[in-house]
């Protein structure tokens, strides 16, 4: 376990917990290279490396396309974020999976409030959790469609922490890339970074959460 800021003595009493989705509860990778491959070779073009895909993963599908494309072919970003979402859709859960320790994590926390907070678009992001057959545990699921402005803007957070009645002293954003973390910083709450996401760890390092686990089961020893 890797704490940044272990709290002595005491687990951190929290009353919600909103999970990122991509790379924090659900492994998503390989449904979503193999996607944007699918549209990229529509367009005429080649593929490219899942790495290279993976490293546009965070910022919704325009962000993610866009920079699969590249420069010259930006002008085909509308055409290939609908190619994206035809694959996509018909392949949601195809190899996506849910990381090691998450479902014993969402039944220890069973008694919190928790919500997931995306810029996956929501409907998207709510058919894996079903197909998962974890969707009923999350109070909300917030995604990049949801409101007028997507993560690393605030908004997302304080509305979900309204509706869930919470505290911003009383909640904790977990998430895999410095998007996540500076979602959360700019929320007012505590942040939990996984090293087993899209973000490497000294990137997250850098973006300086107020936790970095390198696993879920983790949380157990943080937050009670």
């Amino acid at each position: 376990m890797s704490s940044l800021h272990p709290i002595k003595n005491s687990l951190l009493s929290i009353e919600g917990i909103i999970f990122d989705l991509d790379g924090t509860l659900v492994d998503t990778k390989k449904d979503i290279a193999d996607s944007a491959n699918k549209a990229l070779i529509d367009l005429g073009l080649d593929s490219v490396p899942d790495e290279v895909v993976h490293s546009f993963v965070g910022q919704g599908i325009s962000n993610l396309m866009e920079g699969c494309l590249g420069e010259q072919r930006a002008s085909e970003v509308d055409e290939a974020v609908r190619l994206f979402r035809k694959h996509y859709e018909q392949n949601l859960t195809t190899f996506s999976c849910l990381y090691p320790g998450v479902l014993d994590v969402l039944t220890h926390f069973k008694s919190k409030k928790i919500a997931v907070l995306t810029n996956k678009l929501e409907g998207l992001s709510s058919s894996i959790l079903k197909d998962l057959n974890v969707l009923d545990r999350f109070e909300s699921v917030w995604g990049g469609d949801t409101g007028p402005e997507m993560k690393p803007d605030p908004h997302g957070i304080e509305t979900l922490l309204k509706q869930m009645g919470i505290e911003k002293e009383k909640a904790v954003l977990v998430g895999d890339s410095t998007v996540d973390i500076q979602t959360g910083k700019n929320g007012g709450v505590r942040t939990c970074a996984v090293t087993y996401g899209f973000d490497i760890r000294s990137k997250l390092e850098l973006a300086q959460p107020d936790y970095l686990i390198d696993s879920m089961p983790e949380m157990i020893q943080l937050f009670s």
